[in-house]
């Protein structure tokens, strides 16, 4: 099977991700996953895993904890998703991509040992997972780092018997699918929460606390919540952007747990060292120094809210300009009163997905009487605009879907601005 095989061969499999509503609950079954890893005798059992969930930070804190455990010498897989630019970023080892010609391999394995009938029931998101979780036992690895794709309670990645299940900050997304409410929301991501098991959950919202204290009670799970006011050592306040600080911290206790039971002591200082130099893709990513673009893959309304105010601490003299784009299936409402709240020149756009809330529409939607400087049905041509009106001291900062990420990093590319190379 060649990488292009393999692709197909996921491609022809629902993808919820590329589904603007559905039941979550109709739609998603963790017995076929665990069928299916049953059928490849349980890669899932041959190594740890730490499994994290949350609104916003997960993916952070996804790679900040594995780039901790594999700087203490371990061998680490991580599981991320969406992936930007290449399907292969979802899958490393030791902070390297799966190579097309291993990845290939895996897929096929994998489709050759499920029964036809199990493996064409499997979604888009199982089969990856169900590959990523093969792959990690074939490479040996001692700890699987897994970032929960949505929810937590019916996610594919729920299936590992987590070591460690980790919560980031709970925040309002995915209401359609998740529930209207805090309480709602928290409930289906404390199912992650393993019977007699541990859980380390950043500070939360008061609802989110009592309903993880809760569901953590009820199976005699550990809960360790960090307190609100838990602060980075000093000298790593300055490294870190401010909306990657919880998320530090996050990692970094839940290494100490886990080096805890290993018998090693850890160093804070030193695995504070090692954090400031993690960098994580379509995270407040720099495409361009001349002028500054950043990319970030916001899309609610804390996440829009935390880098904003992030970029306007670390402007230099010139201003700030906004390009959004989102999908149809987001809170407008929720996002269009974060963006009205700083008054900041904006563009709207969207990505070139048929998830993609038009820009036009977008546009009408928008409260006057803050002005949209234009709506643009690329990133393309946002930054084109954008770029002959700006000056070069001027900080250009793109919010949204990932899939808008994707497209600011190919646009970036075409136009005439210095860029830099992607953290990928």
């Amino acid at each position: 099977m060649t990488y292009c095989d393999a692709l197909k061969l996921l491609n022809q499999s629902l993808n919820y991700e590329a589904i603007l509503r559905y039941s979550y609950r109709q739609a998603l079954s963790l017995g076929r996953v665990h069928e299916a890893l049953a059928c490849l005798h349980n890669p899932q059992h041959t190594f740890t895993s730490i499994l994290i969930t949350g609104t916003n930070g997960k993916g952070s804190t996804a790679y900040m904890l594995e780039a901790l455990l594999r700087h203490a010498g371990y061998r680490i897989g991580l599981y991320t998703s969406p992936h930007i630019d290449d399907i292969r970023e979802r899958i490393r080892v030791d902070g390297s991509l799966v190579s097309k010609r291993s990845f290939a391999t895996t897929i096929q394995a994998v489709h050759e040992q499920i029964p036809k009938k199990l493996f064409s029931s499997l979604t888009y998101f199982e089969r990856l997972t169900v590959s990523a979780l093969y792959y990690f036992s074939r490479q040996k690895v001692a700890y699987a780092v897994l970032e929960v794709g949505l929810g937590g309670r019916l996610d594919a990645t729920n299936v590992v018997p987590a070591a460690v299940s980790v919560v980031t900050p709970v925040s309002f997304d995915h209401e359609h699918i998740l529930g209207k409410t805090l309480r709602a929301i928290a409930r289906e991501k404390a199912g992650i929460i393993k019977r007699g098991g541990r859980c380390i959950a950043a500070a939360q919202k008061k609802e989110v606390a009592e309903v993880l204290a809760c569901v953590a009670a009820q199976r005699k799970s550990a809960l360790t919540v960090l307190p609100a006011a838990a602060r980075l050592p000093r000298g790593c306040t300055r490294a870190l952007p401010v909306f990657q600080q919880q998320n530090a911290l996050l990692a970094y206790r839940v290494y100490e747990t886990i080096m805890s039971d290993e018998g090693i002591s850890v160093s804070k200082n030193k695995a504070f060292a090692v954090l400031r130099h993690v960098r994580i893709p379509g995270r407040l990513e720099r495409l361009s120094i001349r002028p500054v673009v950043y990319a970030d893959g916001a899309h609610n309304e804390t996440a829009i809210d935390t880098v904003i105010r992030t970029v306007l601490a670390k402007r230099g003299a010139g201003k700030v300009y906004l390009v959004c784009g989102f999908s149809r299936d987001k809170n407008i409402q929720r996002i269009s009163t974060v963006l009205r709240r700083y008054r900041l020149p904006l563009v709207v756009t969207q990505a070139a997905t048929p998830r993609a809330l038009p820009a036009e529409e977008f546009a009408r939607t928008y409260p006057q009487p803050f002005a949209i400087m234009a709506a643009k049905k690329t990133v393309h041509e946002a930054l084109a605009f954008l770029i002959k009106k700006i000056r070069q001291c001027d900080t250009i900062l793109i919010v949204g879907s990932f899939y808008l990420i994707a497209d600011a990093r190919r646009a970036v590319k075409k136009l005439r601005i210095t860029t830099v190379r992607n953290h990928t």
